[in-house]
């Protein structure tokens, strides 16, 4: 019936990654699944560290069907989510969605940033700290 866990996919990647664009880019934060239907959805869950070199601005994070050149799952331009704050604080983010993919083919999912300005370097994995993401295969009957 629908709602159940059909199957899970979980990587780990530690590497920092720097931007100062204010142009998506990716993390590396990725991971592939294949769904068995196309009625099925995919939960996307990914937990992962931000760093910001200056205070006054922040950075958008968000998850894409693909890579930065797919399709961004956000609500609008922004992404999933804004992170700003202190400078040289290390952030713990975490970013779900449910994507319904519609087909049977391998999907890959890969989180991607921007800056709000060129002025900020912004990381993830900053310091190699360990990032996560995680898919599941959930049932759409």
């Amino acid at each position: 019936g629908g709602g159940k866990v059909l199957q899970v996919v979980t990587a780990s990647f530690a590497g920092q990654v720097g931007t100062t664009s204010t142009s998506w880019a990716d993390t590396g934060i990725a991971a592939s699944i294949t769904p068995a239907s196309t009625s099925n959805k995919v939960l996307v869950m990914v937990n992962f560290t931000v760093h910001n070199s200056q205070a006054d601005y922040g950075n958008f994070q968000t998850i894409f069907r693909g890579d930065s050149s797919g399709t961004n799952l956000g609500p609008d331009a922004t992404g999933l989510g804004r992170v700003s704050g202190r400078a040289g604080l290390y952030h713990m983010c975490s970013m779900h969605i449910l994507d319904s993919p519609s087909t049977t083919s391998s999907q890959a999912y890969e989180t991607g940033f921007k800056n709000t300005t060129t002025s900020l370097a912004s990381y993830t994995m900053i310091n190699n700290i360990t990032a996560k993401i995680t898919l599941m295969e959930i049932d759409g009957t």
